[in-house]
């Protein structure tokens, strides 16, 4: 945890060296204790300059996951998180679960890669791209928010706009409810879970989790998956690009709307990047029967608003099933 506390005080002070003393006292620990963490980090490929008599500087951070960095950058705002990084999973929301049920303290897990990803009403999600980040944040909601549950999964997809958009040169897009896109391909899914105490009923817990498609290919998945899904990057990450500053980043952005949940100021950015407004969508409804309807918005509820025949209706999620595929944009030999 020290590693944390140390990267998180370096981070505090960018292009200001700090003195080894100042940090044992901020901590509680000796000045040796100090310089053998800061030994540690440079081992693991941080940058950190030793400036006589003024201390030291980190210059440059670690790239790849490194779950000490992200409880550095997240320390102001978070600092009750646990974080985990795994090299790989059945599935970071069971994990998440599990981990939160026996330390009641909130979770952050996230995975390399997961064996057993999965989405929406039972379907699996493709968690085996060279560069996809699997996460899960698992946290206890105010009881006061009760009836706004529903509404966490448009706040991630909000967040998660927000955190993407400096990266990108085009617009992002959300399906409704769950899906992330960019450049007609589904580069991102969330899947939001509550557990309930048997007594009472009442939701224990939250986990969100994410998948998202940074960088890779998918000829190894099959066919239906290689139609639909796309990544942000395309085969390759750009240089230097720093995963533990886009998770830390993202929790900066859904936290804000956690926090102020009830002001539902995800709802506009929602709206903003919602895909298929004012166009003619097809769904499975929950007696199998297919429907065709215009996309309007989405309501304060998290319904998506649809006209049929004239008339306003609003759609639940878990009573509709609306593919991606239509969604998506069909390969040309350019693409490729």
């Amino acid at each position: 945890m020290n590693e944390a506390h140390i990267l998180s005080i370096l981070y505090q002070h960018p292009n200001e060296p700090i003195s080894g003393q100042y940090i044992a006292d901020k901590l509680g620990i000796s000045r040796n204790a100090v310089w053998k963490i800061i030994e540690q980090l440079r081992t693991l490929g941080y940058q950190i300059e030793t400036q006589h008599k003024k201390g030291y500087l980190l210059t440059q951070s670690v790239p790849s996951l490194h779950a000490s960095q992200i409880q550095a950058r997240i320390e102001p705002f978070l600092p009750d998180l646990s974080v985990q990084v795994f090299e790989e999973l059945s599935s970071t929301n069971d994990v998440a679960k599990e981990n939160i049920i026996k330390t009641q303290q909130n979770q952050l897990i996230i995975a390399k890669k997961q064996n057993q990803g999965r989405g929406r009403v039972g379907k699996s999600f493709y968690s085996e791209l060279k560069d996809g980040l699997y996460f899960s944040l698992a946290f206890k909601p105010d009881p006061a928010n009760k009836p706004l549950i529903p509404l966490y999964t448009l706040a991630a997809a909000a967040a998660l706009v927000q955190t993407l958009e400096p990266y990108v040169d085009e617009a992002i897009g959300i399906k409704w409810v769950n899906d992330i896109f960019y450049k007609g391909k589904k580069v991102a899914g969330i899947l939001s879970e509550a557990s309930t105490h048997l007594e009472n009923g009442e939701v224990a817990y939250i986990i969100i989790g994410i998948g998202l498609n940074l960088a890779g290919s998918f000829q190894t998945a099959i066919t239906d998956i290689q139609k639909v899904a796309g990544t942000i990057f395309g085969e390759q990450l750009p240089l230097n690009f720093n995963k533990n500053q886009l998770l830390a980043d993202y929790l900066r952005n859904f936290y804000a709307f956690h926090l102020n949940l009830d002001q539902k100021n995800f709802l506009g950015i929602y709206n903003q990047h919602l895909l298929g407004i004012n166009q003619t969508v097809y769904f499975q409804e929950r007696d199998q029967t297919m429907s065709s309807a215009i996309i309007r918005s989405v309501n304060d509820l998290g319904h998506l608003i649809v006209e049929q025949n004239g008339q306003k209706r609003a759609l639940i999620s878990n009573e509709i099933s609306l593919s991606s595929q239509q969604f998506a944009k069909k390969d040309t030999p350019h693409d490729r």
